[in-house]
């Protein structure tokens, strides 16, 4: 479905045809669009440089892929929100797995400029040059309702251009109010010990990655990324603000949030293939984190889809 741009004509899509990767656009409307991706390489190596035109936040629904561009490298999971920015070259890499899939929403660039201006505080962002993070920890309400908005915007409905538009926008805001959120804990003081801090979060994150619904043990973690296990779970909840587990137990409900709706999966099995010892523990956890049990969310979804 396309809506009209604020002259009148019709918008074309934000990002041209990316070698690699399906886009299916759901919506477009006046400042935003959004889509849905898969990715369909099949190699673990960079890929050739991508460019798109738009601002955009990148959501994983599941898989990963690892994000490089002039701002450095960075491995993108479902707990994280990746953003891009127009006409600037990146490449990804999948050093865990392939056909990684997400939603994705472009944002005028003009309005990102204006985001980043409200949040300016003693001209320690520069509007001008967009966003200078490659991605950051998103939460799981915030998750959440960018699933509700691609799910509704796959069938046309049920928000009319206006509200459409103002929930995209209020979204876009959370997930800058989120990014932009003051650092927790204290950080290391060199850049070298900033960058073996960021090698062992990233290790790790890898690691999980690979296998979300493994029984993975603290000294098994530390030993494949060469720390303790004191070491990597101070270093690791500092730099991400949540601990070890807490990331995986993430990494697993967003994963089986993606699985729902699915005809060939019911909640039992979904528990399990994630991780989950029981179907109790996971409606426990899924509850805690999204606020309502699996069942309801999955009738929700049923019923939007409908």
């Amino acid at each position: 479905m396309t809506e009209s741009i604020s002259d009148g004509s019709a918008s074309p899509p934000p990002f041209a045809a990316l070698p690699g990767i399906t886009v299916d656009w759901l919506r477009i409307g006046t400042a935003t669009a959004v889509a849905r991706w898969r990715c369909e390489e099949t190699r673990r190596e960079l890929s050739e440089e991508r460019v798109q035109d738009w601002c955009a936040f990148d959501f994983i629904s599941s898989g990963s892929y690892l994000l490089r561009d002039r701002r450095g490298s960075t491995f993108v999971d479902s707990t994280r929100v990746a953003f891009f920015n127009p006409r600037s070259p990146y490449q990804t890499a999948h050093p865990v797995g392939f056909h990684d899939s997400g939603v994705i929403f472009a944002i005028r660039d003009d309005v990102v400029a204006e985001m980043l201006e409200a949040r300016a505080t003693g001209g320690t962002l520069d509007p001008t040059r967009l966003f200078e993070m490659q991605d950051a920890a998103i939460s799981s309400p915030t998750y959440l309702r960018q699933r509700q908005l691609a799910d509704a915007s796959a069938i046309g409905g049920p928000l009319d251009g206006l509200a459409w538009d103002e929930e995209t926008l209020a979204l876009a805001d959370r997930v800058m109010d989120e990014a932009y959120r003051p650092a927790r804990g204290p950080a290391p003081s060199t850049a070298l010990a900033r960058k073996r801090w960021r090698d062992v979060v990233e290790a790790t994150k890898m690691h999980l990655a690979s296998d979300i619904g493994g029984a993975h043990r603290l000294d098994s973690l530390a030993r494949a990324c060469g720390q303790s296990p004191y070491h990597l779970c101070r270093v690791f909840r500092i730099a991400t603000g949540n601990t070890i587990h807490k990331h995986l137990t993430q990494l697993r409900l967003r994963a089986a949030l993606d699985r729902l709706g699915d005809s060939r999966h019911d909640l039992v099995s979904i528990a399990l293939d994630v991780g989950f010892s029981s179907h109790s523990h996971f409606t426990f956890a899924f509850r805690r984190e999204f606020g309502v049990p699996p069942s309801q969310a999955l009738r929700d979804r049923r019923g939007l889809l409908r």
